[in-house]
């Protein structure tokens, strides 16, 4: 039997719910009410062969109606004509007259007065979030603990456009680095609404393109490179010299330097180093030959 049930018209409220339609209307003021749901029914047949749970089902649904309860749906009714049992009123579909009756059906009152709070404080700073809040009245509630810190970015960017500075270096009281990095989708749909179009590169997008797109410095890209030998201890701007096996890294010309080779460590650039644990002076492959202090 898959006829609709008191259970299955509070999920299709629910769904409204959770799609932002109820929030929504608050700001947007497009009301989806009265909102109506279609009920799956008995048929023609199950009238005539089960009629006695066709009863009982037409008297669960008005049990839990606004009619029984005093809120919730109300249901309306069609009349059925049926050859063995005659005329019967069947409820075809269940109507949510307003916000109210929908909110108190899936108790939802607490979360709409939560938001309503939110979106009043947000409109309070910045009026032109209003369409983002109707996009988004879910992502309100959701971030309802970080709006004051939220604020403050924006708040901040709006009076230092394309600062230049590094993320790290922005001083926004009760902010922190990480705040901002694990909120930069969020931040950048908010930034994008608040600042003016001469503060935003609109090429830089995503995550990784917020801090261009909103004029922070960004840190210069780091190539990785292989380091000297394990204990390997020198001073002085490393010099990397290329060879057929790639880029390597070799010592400033005329620095000794002690190499500690670890057992695992393959015999090869520095010279005279092959015992495992051996401690001693070396020098890169043809250093002496050139460096004044190797033939000391």
């Amino acid at each position: 039997m898959s006829w609709s049930t008191p259970a299955t018209i509070r999920a299709q409220v629910e769904k409204a719910w959770d799609s932002g339609r109820l929030l929504a209307a608050r700001v947007s003021g497009e009301s989806p009410f009265p909102l109506e749901i279609r009920l799956r029914c008995p048929s023609a047949r199950d009238i005539t062969e089960r009629f006695g749970a066709v009863m009982d089902w037409v008297n669960a649904l008005r049990e839990q109606s606004r009619e029984r309860r005093g809120y919730g749906y109300e249901l309306r009714w069609q009349q059925v004509n049926n050859r063995v049992h005659g005329s019967n009123a069947i409820p075809v579909a269940a109507i949510i007259a307003d916000e109210t009756q929908a909110l108190q059906l899936i108790r939802r009152q607490q979360d709409a007065q939560r938001f309503q709070a939110l979106a009043d404080t947000l409109l309070h700073h910045h009026l032109e979030l209003q369409d983002w809040i109707a996009r988004h009245p879910l992502a309100v509630l959701r971030h309802a603990h970080d709006w004051p810190r939220l604020l403050a970015v924006l708040a901040w960017f709006l009076a230092h456009p394309r600062p230049g500075l590094y993320l790290r270096q922005l001083d926004i009281p009760g902010v922190d680095t990480k705040f901002i990095e694990t909120r930069r989708g969020l931040l950048a749909e908010l930034l994008d609404v608040v600042l003016p179009a001469t503060a935003i590169h609109r090429d830089a997008r995503g995550v990784k393109g917020f801090a261009r797109r909103y004029g922070l410095r960004t840190e210069a890209p780091q190539i990785p490179l292989p380091s000297a030998r394990p204990g390997a201890v020198h001073s002085g701007p490393a010099r990397y010299r290329g060879s057929a096996g790639g880029v390597r890294r070799a010592e400033p010309a005329g620095t000794a330097c002690v190499y500690h080779r670890e057992p695992h460590q393959r015999p090869g650039l520095p010279r005279d180093i092959r015992q495992p644990g051996d401690l001693r002076l070396g020098l890169w492959p043809g250093e002496a030959e050139r460096d004044p202090l190797a033939a000391r």
